[in-house]
């Protein structure tokens, strides 16, 4: 703290909370979040998904969720569209399970209804880091989803428009 120009005693934060519910809309400067619950660890937590309105753009999060109509509404026609992709479907643990999260072929027929330009698969396990598995994966969501796919990743960019090639050095 002091080391980046800061003087002590550092004043502890006094952050301004408010408790989102099912349905609410925070309106800011130039931007609207939408908040819809999603299904996932309920009754034990309050699951929800995200809809940022800004400057023209769209970008839905699903946080940890399963496939549900409250998530591909908040998804539908969104610039970006990130996804909990947490297991290849037809290997969930059970139907509780199953219900409760997406794997990927779920993720790509919600992208898909919704209308989504760019997805990206988050919440990746590691079922999906074996050489050869991952590809299959995305050719298989390709055969679903028509828009562009990413395997979401630390500090990865995501354009809002559609990815282009970079220039040839």
């Amino acid at each position: 703290y002091v080391a980046r120009g800061g003087t002590l005693p550092r004043a502890k934060p006094r952050p301004l909370v408010k408790e989102l519910k099912n349905g609410d809309t925070v309106a800011g400067d130039g931007f609207t979040v939408r908040v819809q619950s999603v299904i996932h660890a309920q009754p034990v937590l309050e699951c929800f998904g995200y809809r940022l309105e800004a400057e023209g753009a769209s970008f839905a999060y699903s946080g940890d969720a399963g496939p549900c109509k409250a998530m591909e509404e908040l998804a539908r026609n969104a610039d970006v569209l990130v996804h909990m992709c947490h297991f290849i479907s037809g290997t969930a643990l059970n139907a509780e399970f199953d219900k409760r999260n997406s794997g990927h072929l779920e993720v790509a027929r919600l992208a898909q209804a919704a209308g989504v330009r760019n997805l990206v698969a988050s919440h990746i396990t590691e079922q999906m880091d074996v050489p050869g598995v991952r590809e299959r994966l995305i050719r298989e969501m390709g055969e679903i989803y028509r828009g562009n796919l990413f395997f979401g990743e630390d500090l990865m960019e995501i354009p809002v428009g559609a990815p282009g090639p970079r220039k040839l050095d």
